[in-house]
């Protein structure tokens, strides 16, 4: 088994050898505001970072923007140790991945809740990301062990000191799961189950701040796929997330990079 919070090796399908961890590349969302006194807000969730091929993106499920849905490119990317510093430079566009209105049925579907924001480069300044490569994902089969790395919105904090300046509070958390089962037929939502001591549901509550978490395969060594919903029953400690497949993602990045996309949807830009 392998621990996401340790930096792991991955050869790349290119053959080049890479060290990075699902850790560095997991951020707080955080956008700058334009109210007088309040330079920095977030909705809560979690996004992580990663290189694909010699593209710079950032992965998310896309309902921590809210309704209204806040500007995609008001996102600050910070160094991790050193919220909220951190910057909007290098910001060329965000995507998300939306079902044709002819093919709509009722009610939300899973599969399209992903955003995905496109930069520059992939130097920025203290930030590392997770290389995306072929050998650095997978398809987790049942049973196997799964890692949730996120930010739970109630231990959150953003305190505004003045109008320039916000100093912002959070803390990393990750949740242990076994895979089950697909989440239903579009082939790219799973289900995990876990159950916790209910001293820890107590503390817990909930799991608001979780969507957009990568998803990683402790046996594997691996991401596989991002969190977009989840809950915890506070009676039992009986606990479920549904996750998009890192396969989902992965022709999405492909899409986005330029190749021929290999899904039936609109694609919209911001």
């Amino acid at each position: 088994m392998i621990d996401p919070s340790i930096p792991c090796i991955h050869e790349l399908s290119n053959g080049e050898l890479v060290q990075h961890d699902v850790y560095e590349a997991t951020r707080f969302p955080l956008f700058a505001s334009d109210f007088p006194g309040f330079p920095v807000f977030s909705l809560g969730g979690t996004l992580f970072l990663v290189r694909y091929r010699e593209k710079a993106f950032a992965v998310s499920a896309r309902h921590i923007l809210g309704t209204p849905m806040t500007d995609p490119s008001s996102l600050i990317i910070h160094e991790r140790n050193r919220v909220p510093q951190g910057s909007k430079l290098d910001f060329v566009s965000a995507h998300s991945f939306e079902i044709p209105l002819s093919e709509m049925q009722s009610g939300p579907d899973d599969a399209f809740d992903l955003i995905v924001w496109e930069f520059q480069t992939g130097q920025h300044g203290g930030v590392q990301w997770y290389r995306w490569d072929p050998n650095t994902i997978c398809e987790c089969e049942t049973g196997n062990r799964l890692s949730v790395v996120g930010y739970l919105f109630d231990k959150s904090n953003i305190t505004n000191i003045d109008e320039n300046t916000s100093r912002a509070i959070v803390q990393i958390s990750k949740f242990g799961f076994r895979h089950v089962r697909k989440a239903g037929d579009d082939q790219a939502s799973l289900k995990a189950i876990a159950l916790f001591p209910l001293d820890f549901v107590s503390k817990v509550q909930n799991f608001n701040g979780l969507s957009g978490a990568p998803v990683f395969d402790d046996d594997q060594g691996k991401i596989c796929g991002m969190v977009v919903r989840g809950g915890i029953d506070p009676k039992t400690g009986q606990a479920q997330i549904t996750f998009l497949s890192a396969q989902h993602i992965d022709r999405c990045l492909e899409s986005l990079h330029g190749g021929e996309s290999k899904m039936d949807v609109a694609i919209r830009m911001y």
